[in-house]
């Protein structure tokens, strides 16, 4: 089955309520990990040109990774490096990569949300979750 934009945005809300409910989350991460099941669920469409997820993410990643390296040149804490590095890795990644290949696989979701579990244990299972989530309801796995 192979949804739009919208379906994967439903598919990432009721995966968040799914994992909150087994690996609740402490109240002030709550609305994080919300953003960041969302997030991955709707991420691995980023590899394609047409996608509305693609235009979004590419001025949202852009922004994201500026502000990140500034908070960083401001307090040095590595966390604010590590997530500009991402978002200018998958800004990068959409450019060379072709439609349901390597952005769709599981090896592309523990590889970007990675970076998550030296953050947050949890936050990366809710952002891996979410990726999974749209593999799963696109057929790749």
């Amino acid at each position: 089955m192979e949804l739009n934009f919208f379906g994967h945005l439903v598919v990432g809300f009721f995966t968040f309520l799914v994992l909150n409910w087994l690996l609740p989350l402490p109240q002030d991460t709550v609305v994080l990990g919300f953003v960041v099941t969302v997030f991955f669920a709707l991420l691995p469409d980023v590899d394609s040109d047409i996608s509305r997820i693609n235009n979004f993410i590419e001025v949202a990643l852009l922004v994201f990774a500026m502000y990140c390296f500034y908070e960083f040149s401001l307090s040095k804490a590595q966390d604010f490096f590590v997530f500009g590095e991402t978002g200018l890795g998958v800004l990068l990644a959409t450019k060379f990569l072709k439609h349901r290949g390597w952005m769709h696989t599981v090896q592309a979701g523990l590889l970007l949300s990675l970076p998550l579990y030296f953050f947050n244990h949890l936050l990366f299972w809710f952002a891996f979750a979410g990726f999974l989530s749209h593999l799963v309801v696109d057929g790749k796995l």
